[in-house]
């Protein structure tokens, strides 16, 4: 008996006993902790040369911060602005291609635009759980509307238009001056 263990136990009791005993322990001293991970779909423009840039970027960042001299900070300077410039470089040249494919389908080209600014396309449709229901509501709220007016005008008298004809005929105009008329 070793502490407060039978050694003549079975082995896989043992390893058992020892596994609770090791997971308890961690469980105080080293707790599972959740990560929230963003699943991003890759950019067409963020190629290899790119990702090269942004490691040195950051490496010269943490070299510059654990010694902040004049020196690391004019490196880590140069590198993130190489990586800008490519970004912003492949960025102009992906769009321009896009633009330069859909040059001949103007609606695909406006769709890639309010796509880059970001506009969103509301439904104009009320909610509805299929098309068919939808047009059913329609026609109903449309029958509904035109039984309201039909009733709405039985409420009002005929109209007969006046028996009375004008004979006047214009035959001679007068000229007017500017004064008369204003």
């Amino acid at each position: 008996m070793v502490g407060n263990i039978d050694l003549s136990l079975p082995l896989d009791t043992l390893i058992h006993h020892l596994t609770l005993v090791c997971e308890s322990l961690l469980d105080i001293y080293a707790p599972v902790k959740t990560r929230t991970v963003l699943l991003r779909k890759p950019q067409i423009w963020f190629n290899q040369d790119i990702a090269h840039l942004k490691r040195l970027s950051r490496k010269y960042k943490k070299i510059w911060k654990q010694s902040p001299t004049d020196r690391n900070w004019d490196r880590y300077r140069f590198v993130h602005q190489s990586y800008q410039y490519a970004i912003h470089h492949e960025k102009c040249k992906n769009l321009s291609q896009k633009v330069l494919a859909l040059k001949d389908n103007p609606k695909a080209l406006y769709d890639l635009i309010d796509n880059l600014i970001g506009t969103v396309k509301d439904n104009p449709l009320p909610e509805c759980a299929s098309d068919q229901q939808l047009a059913d509501r329609f026609s109903k709220f449309f029958f509904d509307k035109i039984a309201a007016i039909r009733d709405n005008l039985d409420s009002f008298a005929t109209f007969t238009p006046p028996s009375e004809k004008c004979e006047t005929k214009l035959s001679a105009f007068k000229e007017v001056t500017m004064e008369q008329v204003c």
